[in-house]
């Protein structure tokens, strides 16, 4: 299902890991509450997609969907989604994208604390002997571990 791309270079299942706006000017129940209907409707369609053979287990990785997810920059997390591409293939949490970063160094970079916090523990339940603790330690392109960085700057938060 790859190939068939919009104007914006996406074809839908990448539109589908995008999150939605963060509309600051409502409250933070309606914003929330907007969001996990956004995260409800597109797991719906994911889930059809699937059944209808349209989402392969090859897509996660081919359109690096669940890297898609992690990259938003949004205090809301697509969890859901998240969870079901995970879920579907767990290889693809220590799956590199062109710029050599797995999911965790996306959402160590962009994403709330609770993205982070639900991508670790997929990698620990997951990769529970060695890879599920590593992946905090893995290094990109840049040479760098994004997830320490993150742990640092949010070790208040985690208090």
């Amino acid at each position: 299902m790859t190939e068939d791309q919009g104007q914006d270079g996406y074809n839908i299942l990448e539109h589908l890991t995008l999150s939605d706006i963060d509309f600051q000017h409502y409250n933070e129940a309606v914003n929330h509450e907007h969001h996990r209907s956004v995260d409800d409707k597109c797991l719906l369609v994911m889930k059809q997609l699937r059944q209808m053979g349209h989402l392969e287990k090859e897509d996660i990785q081919i359109d690096c969907l669940l890297h898609r997810i992690c990259i938003q920059k949004n205090t809301l997390f697509a969890e859901k989604r998240l969870r079901f591409l995970v879920e579907w293939d767990p290889t693809a949490l220590s799956q590199y994208n062109d710029d050599y970063n797995i999911p965790l160094h996306h959402v160590a970079s962009f994403s709330c604390i609770e993205g982070f916090q639900i991508v670790f523990e997929y990698g620990i339940r997951y990769y529970p002997k060695k890879n599920g603790i590593h992946l905090l330690f893995q290094k990109n392109a840049r040479m760098t571990t994004h997830s320490t960085k993150w742990l640092v700057k949010h070790v208040d938060e985690m208090k």
